[in-house]
């Protein structure tokens, strides 16, 4: 198990071996919703926009990092400058796309948006090596899987939802 220490630990990076019958719960990161709070106030509207837009797509955002580990546990992990680091499941490749051009267009004044596009199949990519990669300004993406990650010049490995799934 990996975790990020908070600031008062100088944000070392922690290591640990548990084993599975000491872990009491599992869950995810917050949703972006639930992390609002924690953003700058300058901030608030550009969210509240992209929210909307990433609604509308039926796009599942969670935040993890820095944002993410102080909404888990109160401790202080964002500094000034931190960036906010989505986790946005997409269904396939024009899902991808759709999403990936949202996250591209957003902008809020001292809010950088990093993250993953996260699959069906668990399969992640960064989202902007992925808008590099389908616009032609890279030859490969790296695919991060549970197993590690690969280098995919094509989209054979992308999962592709069912018709009736990828209707809006």
């Amino acid at each position: 198990m990996g975790l990020a220490a908070p600031e008062r630990w100088d944000r070392r990076r922690i290591a640990l071996h548990v084993p599975i019958a000491a872990v009491l719960a599992f869950d995810e990161f917050p949703l972006l919703t639930q992390v609002q709070s924690l953003l700058p106030a300058l901030t608030c509207a550009p969210v509240r926009e992209l929210l909307v837009a990433l609604d509308l797509l039926r796009a599942d955002v969670r935040v993890f990092g820095s944002y993410g580990w102080q909404a888990l546990t109160g401790l202080d992990h964002v500094r000034p400058g931190s960036d906010i680091d989505l986790w946005v499941g997409v269904e396939g490749i024009m899902h991808a796309d759709a999403v990936a051009h949202v996250l591209q267009t957003f902008s809020a004044p001292g809010l950088r948006l990093d993250g993953e596009l996260v699959f069906s199949d668990g399969a992640a990519v960064a989202w902007r090596e992925w808008n590099a990669w389908r616009r032609g300004h890279a030859n490969a993406v790296i695919v991060k899987h549970l197993g590690g990650p690969t280098i995919q010049r094509d989209l054979a490995w992308c999962p592709r939802p069912e018709p009736a799934e990828s209707a809006p």
